[in-house]
């Protein structure tokens, strides 16, 4: 099928030749890897009433939508490297667990409302400026922040510092220049991963003051691990002597 515009639609068609099933009841899972849909079209997933996980990367998808048929059974959804600008169209997905929009032009975190279940969230490579609106996703176990354009954590609504539950965040390549950044994460008191830097992504300016690493395990003592290097008893001891002989 052809939208307006000219560009192809995921259809019912698509899922039967992609699965080679005809009885969309009995599907569970979809996963397309390249292809130029534009958009899932309107109802192409109404008998997908058991879908529990819908996997498109590289499609050319422009917009999220017509979710509304698998609202009830998706648990995992994948829409990576498409063309998508907004976080729309996710509010029937109330069993969602894990949502991956990475690479995409994305440049705001919206739109997660209905989706209190998630446990991760991958929005590397995208536009975001801030870490926002998350407030709703107090279950959030892992979020992946990489090769974004944010330049601090403080946040006025649904900030970085309500997810209570997070175990492992990654901020590598962003903007982040101040070690006052560490206070907004003081309360994520499961937090065991942390990376400002990593080696495909690249770093932070703020791995660059002196101190970085020794005022980030001193500040966060839950960490486990930062950077991908570990955290060790030695090394976190040293660190707060350090840190409290600077105070004073």
């Amino acid at each position: 099928m052809v939208a307006h515009d000219g560009s192809s639609v995921f259809t019912s068609t698509t899922i039967t030749e992609t699965t080679g099933e005809a009885e969309h009841e009995q599907i569970q899972e979809i996963e397309v890897i390249f292809g130029t849909f534009g958009r899932i079209g309107g109802n192409a997933l109404d008998k997908c009433k058991n879908l529990q996980k819908l996997t498109m990367v590289n499609c050319n998808l422009e917009v999220i939508s017509n979710l509304e048929p698998v609202g009830a059974s998706l648990v995992h959804l994948c829409l990576s490297n498409q063309n998508i600008t907004r976080m729309s169209g996710l509010s029937s997905l109330r069993q969602l667990r894990h949502l991956y929009l990475q690479q995409n032009r994305i440049s705001r975190i919206e739109g997660l409302e209905s989706c209190r279940k998630l446990k991760t969230l991958w929005l590397y490579d995208n536009c975001l400026t801030r870490v926002e609106n998350l407030g709703f996703c107090t279950d959030l176990r892992e979020l992946w922040l990489q090769n974004n354009k944010i330049q601090t954590l403080k946040a006025t609504n649904g900030g970085i510092s309500e997810l209570v539950n997070l175990q492992r965040l990654n901020l590598a390549n962003n903007r982040l220049r101040d070690v006052d950044e560490f206070e907004h994460l003081r309360k994520l008191v499961v937090l065991r991963q942390l990376s400002f830097a990593d080696e495909h992504f690249g770093s932070n300016p703020v791995v660059t003051h002196p101190d970085y690493r020794s005022f980030a395990i001193t500040i966060l003592k839950q960490l486990r691990q930062l950077d991908g290097t570990p955290v060790g008893s030695d090394e976190r001891t040293t660190a707060e002597d350090q840190f409290f002989t600077q105070q004073n």
